[in-house]
C-alpha cells in the first residue's frame, strides 16, 4: 500500500492561479488598482518573512542548535 502523495502543490495552484488571474485581470482594467494590489501583496509577502525570520531567530535564541553526533558515538555511553 502507498501513501498518497501530497496535495499542497494542487492547493496552492488552486489559490494561486485565480487570485493571479485576478490581479492580471484587474491590472489590464484599472492600473491603479493593479498597482495597490501587487503593493499590498509585496507588503504582505515583506512583512511574513519579517515575521518569519523573527521567529526563527527567537527560536535559536531560547533552544540553540545542539551539533548532531556521529552514529558510532550515539549508542555509547
Amino acid at each position: 500500500m502507498t501513501t498518497p502523495a501530497p496535495r499542497r502543490p494542487w492547493l496552492l495552484a488552486l489559490v494561486l492561479i485565480p487570485t493571479l488571474c485576478v490581479v492580471v485581470g484587474t491590472t489590464v482594467l484599472d492600473t491603479w488598482a493593479g498597482a495597490l494590489i501587487f503593493l499590498g501583496l509585496a507588503v504582505a509577502l515583506h512583512a511574513g518573512g519579517g515575521a518569519m525570520r523573527a521567529f526563527a531567530e527567537q527560536r535559536r535564541r531560547v533552544r540553540p542548535e545542539v551539533p548532531r553526533q556521529k552514529r558510532r558515538e550515539r549508542g555509547r555511553v
